[in-house]
């Protein structure tokens, strides 16, 4: 198969996106164009923004974060109403505000101070997080966002040889040090520069997560892994929103004894289409490519920017190997309040030996099927869910770790990797500065113990499957894994984000004929900027 012309650059691949960083600067000041501010991608901004506009049907609420111009501000809800002027300015107020002709510029503070036990097993963990949250606009033209913070925090034995062993805390980035057996320090940055020169298309680059899909997880792309430096452009035209996005990855390339990050590119489409006010229908493609020859001269196709073509064509053109993906979404709305939605991931997939029924390796595929109800039961701001996600072994993976699916040692997609089934069940009530979270979370997985790949683990290459063939669902050391939280919460300030958490957490796993269980109880008050 002829290999088709590929552009050679010196740039790593975060050099080239902050290439697109200067262009989107130099073409801010040559465009009319009017900001949007994106709320924190965060579970509970996110639901609150979902409970009060989930009867409108032009909006898309698979594609996060939402652009909402400081909607937990403007909530009308979350404003206190007190006697004394000195606890409205400070449970209502920026910490900073600033206004001078067209330019607006608050900043506030982020502060974690969370205290956790293991009644269980008698351990006590601690968290703590200080930096600024800035946002920015420059009359209708311009918006900016910046949340930064240096984080301390202590571990389970478990999760701190993960962190030992790749030197990455999950969800924020590469540790700064070790201060003891559990306690690492890190830091960690999101930020984002959007505008919008016509009405339909916005434009966006940053350092941060993006999140396609209605369910709790996502089989296509999640804020599961760490932060990553992306451009991004949006398209919202009559009942149809696309997404543009290109962003840049580190993982460690098996082909080389030393486990340093390398640079690699996730190039990826989404369309959601409101077809119907009831139905919703969704396609998302993505590629993961490795910008590096054998000669370790950087590169990429050129081709994977267009914006508008499918990659599997290119990849195949190209006689490349990286690794593609598909998949399709569907939403349906009954009395708008119920809502079933559903996602389909294609890796591989070969319909002559799903007919075969032998259990071929390379058909590797997921699938996601959830309701979602608001007002339940007839509860005014009562939200609750009910979820399955199950995912074939090898999905995801590659021969070569730095081409999988991931970001920083972390999934892309669903935090277990591949090979799993799981239930979810949840409810959340939200009543003005009150939150009340519950959730259950039952997830079986085959394991690996051994250097045999059953199809759990996206890092390991699927050349050390067991077999081509007899690959099951769920195949290698079967864990079970119950998980049970309740969080009670109450935001102090909504501009902030700042709120006083109350938690408690029941976790039993077995695995390998062993058993382990957690009991936890944690206590603090939290920034929501994150999950």
């Amino acid at each position: 198969m002829g290999k088709t012309k590929t552009l050679t650059y010196k740039k790593t691949p975060s050099k080239l996106v902050m290439a697109a960083i200067i262009a989107l600067l130099f073409i801010i000041n040559t465009s009319k164009i009017s900001a949007q501010k994106y709320l924190h991608l965060n579970e509970e901004n996110s639901l609150r923004f979902e409970q009060k506009h989930y009867k409108d049907s032009n909006q898309h609420f698979n594609i996060k974060p939402f652009v909402q111009s400081n909607y937990l501000a403007e909530d009308s809800n979350l404003l206190l109403n007190n006697k004394l002027p000195i606890i409205n300015t400070i449970a209502n107020n920026n910490l900073i505000h600033k206004e001078k002709n067209n330019l607006q510029i608050s900043i506030n503070p982020i502060i974690d101070v969370v205290s956790e036990i293991d009644i269980n097993n008698k351990e006590a963990f601690e968290d703590y997080k200080l930096g600024m949250s800035i946002a920015a606009s420059l009359g209708k033209k311009l918006h900016f966002g910046f949340d930064g913070f240096y984080g301390l925090a202590s571990f389970s034995e478990q999760e701190s040889l993960f962190i030992d062993s790749t030197q990455v805390i999950r969800a924020y980035g590469k540790i700064i040090s070790k201060k003891s057996q559990s306690l690492f320090d890190y830091y960690n940055i999101s930020t984002y520069l959007s505008y919008q020169p016509y009405d339909f298309l916005n434009l966006q680059v940053g350092i941060g997560k993006n999140f396609f899909g209605e369910g709790y997880r996502s089989l296509f792309l999640s804020n599961n892994s760490n932060n990553y430096p992306f451009a991004k452009a949006s398209v919202d035209i009559w009942r149809f929103k696309y997404i543009w996005l290109v962003g840049a990855l580190k993982d460690p390339d098996s082909k080389f004894v030393n486990k340093t990050f390398k640079n690699k590119l996730l190039f990826s489409h989404y369309l959601s289409w409101n077809a119907t006010k009831f139905l919703n229908l969704n396609f998302f493609e993505a590629i993961v490519s490795n910008p590096v020859d054998s000669m370790g001269v950087n590169y990429f196709n050129i081709n994977y920017l267009n914006p508008v073509i499918f990659f599997r064509p290119v990849e195949f053109a190209g006689g490349s190997a990286d690794n593609a993906l598909l998949g399709f979404g569907v939403k349906l709305k009954i009395y708008k309040k119920y809502q079933i939605y559903s996602q389909f991931l294609i890796d591989e997939f070969v319909f002559a030996e799903i007919k075969n029924n032998k259990q071929w390796w390379g058909n590797k595929f997921g699938i996601q099927a959830g309701i979602k109800v608001f007002d339940f039961a007839n509860i005014n701001n009562l939200f609750a869910r009910f979820e399955y996600n199950m995912v074939r072994p090898y999905t995801y993976s590659h021969s070569n770790s730095i081409m999988c699916y991931g970001n920083h040692y972390q999934p892309l997609a669903h935090a277990e990797g591949a090979n799993f089934t799981e239930l979810i069940f949840q409810t959340y009530y939200l009543k003005n500065r009150y939150s009340l979270n519950f959730k259950a979370i039952y997830t079986e997985s085959g394991q690996d113990i051994d250097n045999i790949s059953y199809g759990q683990n996206i890092y390991k290459s699927y050349k050390l499957r067991k077999s081509g063939y007899g690959n099951n669902l769920k195949q290698g050391y079967l864990s079970k894994l119950i998980n049970v939280e309740l969080t009670n919460s109450y935001i102090l300030n909504p501009k902030m984000n700042l709120a006083v958490q109350v938690s408690i957490n029941y976790r039993k796993q077995k695995f390998y004929q062993q058993n382990y269980s957690n009991f936890y109880f944690s206590v603090g008050i939290r920034t929501f900027f994150d999950n």
